[in-house]
């Protein structure tokens, strides 16, 4: 019998092939890469200021200066740049060293077929991502993101920026599953 599918994974086979997206919150690139194997976007915007923070609510975050200094943010960096460098060069991988809302502002609206949002977790930092991801992906297209759940360094942010943002966005996006940690909306056609 075959073992179930992990929420994540099935995140990964919903999003459609072929097409434009964007991860905020790369770190490691562990996941993009994962969205470049099963997804195979013809372009990933791989998004990320990769910046060690020191203020009370994120200092002990996988980012936080208790955690990681500067320059292992640096190194973080450096090393996804290696680990893409074929995408990279060939077109197919853009990384945007920054803040998630200077990048997505850059950005053209509706130029992205899918973002996934997994950055700075509090709540206003989650908003803001929505927010623009909705004003980025076009119609038919999908915003999605992890670690929706209560607690953690983030207090429920997560969470709660999400029912937030369905409720600020209705009629214009729907849910289409909430599984375990995952959430995936869906921008009306």
């Amino acid at each position: 019998m075959p073992l179930p599918m992990s929420a994540r994974q099935l995140l990964l086979e919903t999003l459609p092939k072929a097409t434009v997206g964007a991860e905020v919150g790369v770190f490691s690139g562990d996941f993009s890469a994962h969205l470049l194997r099963v997804a195979e976007p013809q372009l990933l915007h791989l998004i990320d200021p990769w910046l060690s923070v020191g203020d009370a609510l994120r200092r002990w975050s996988v980012y936080g200066a208790g955690v990681r200094s500067q320059a292992d943010m640096d190194q973080l960096h450096a090393a996804v740049l290696s680990r893409f460098a074929a995408q990279i060069a060939t077109g197919s991988v853009l990384v945007h060293r920054a803040p998630s809302g200077t990048a997505l502002a850059a950005m053209p609206d509706r130029s992205l077929d899918w973002i996934y949002i997994d950055g700075d977790h509090s709540y206003e930092a989650v908003s803001a991502d929505l927010r623009l991801g909705l004003a980025k992906v076009r119609p038919g297209g999908f915003i999605c993101g992890d670690d929706y759940l209560p607690g953690g360094w983030w207090q429920g942010g997560v969470i709660r920026a999400v029912h937030d943002f369905l409720h600020e966005a209705q009629p214009e996006v729907r849910i289409k599953f909430v599984i375990d940690t995952q959430y995936m909306l869906s921008v009306v056609e």
